[in-house]
């Protein structure tokens, strides 16, 4: 996520450890609860966020910081995931349905199970 930061602006970042900030364009000054060191980044500089909180700003222009938030996907892999995830289900339910239901029963369930169970 890209964000303009203006030179008299800041941002507070809530739950923000392990995020990357990357400063594409000015500079970036960084403060961390819990830290007693602010961090101060020019163009082209990264860094990894390791406190729970943090407030950034822009210093003598403004800045343009790109943020890589962990654990979150592009909207594009998200819907591919559940896609996929949908599809391996339906095709789950499919093999159930095909099996006798003696073998269902040897499995411990039921025809009308099968869909909860996927």
């Amino acid at each position: 996520m890209t964000l303009n930061l203006e030179p008299s602006g800041a941002l507070r970042v809530a739950g923000a450890r392990g995020m990357t900030v990357e400063v594409l364009d000015g500079h970036l000054w960084i403060t961390q609860s819990g830290r007693g060191e602010d961090v101060i980044l020019a163009r082209g500089a990264r860094y990894c966020i390791e406190g729970d909180d943090a407030v950034l700003a822009g210093l003598d222009k403004a800045a343009r910081v790109d943020l890589d938030v962990p654990g979150r996907d592009p909207l594009w892999r998200r819907l591919w995931r559940a896609w996929r995830q949908a599809a391996e289900a339906r095709a789950a339910a499919r093999d159930l349905q095909a099996l006798s239901d003696h073998r269902l029963r040897d499995l411990g369930i039921s025809r009308d199970q099968i869909r909860w169970i996927v």
